[in-house]
């Protein structure tokens, strides 16, 4: 009789089949980045908003957002928010207030997922 643990690991690589987690996390590839969109300045200081309507943001991944220019942010490159307010349709972020990016947008770390499944493949073969 299989163990369930057997069942689990074909779950778990099925999950990275569909995440790429394979291709990406085991190699130790770079983090995707979803572009959300363009992020205006509001009157505040430091503070920027995005319309949403169209997205789907994860609550989860809210950590994972970096304000920066057009093209796509290296590692350690951008603006962390320090605070994320989501407000209707609006997503507002707050930044270090000497932040000044004439063309800014928010991108939104996505390699939570494909890095999570190699690890829990290989925590369920250890048993």
């Amino acid at each position: 009789m299989p163990d369930w643990r057997d069942e689990v690991c074909t779950a778990v690589e099925r999950w990275i089949e569909v995440v790429g987690g394979a291709d990406n996390a085991e190699r130790g590839g770079r983090p995707r980045l979803k572009l959300i969109g363009r992020i205006r300045r509001e009157s505040a200081s430091g503070w920027y908003a995005v319309d949403v309507r169209d997205q789907r943001i994860d609550p989860d991944q809210i950590d994972d957002l970096r304000l920066a220019g057009a093209s796509q942010p290296g590692p350690g490159a951008g603006f962390t928010p320090l605070e994320v307010v989501q407000d209707g349709r609006l997503l507002r972020v707050r930044v270090a207030e000497f932040v000044d990016l004439p063309e800014a947008y928010l991108w939104q770390n996505r390699r939570l997922e494909g890095f999570r499944a190699p690890s829990a493949r290989r925590a369920t073969r250890r048993g």
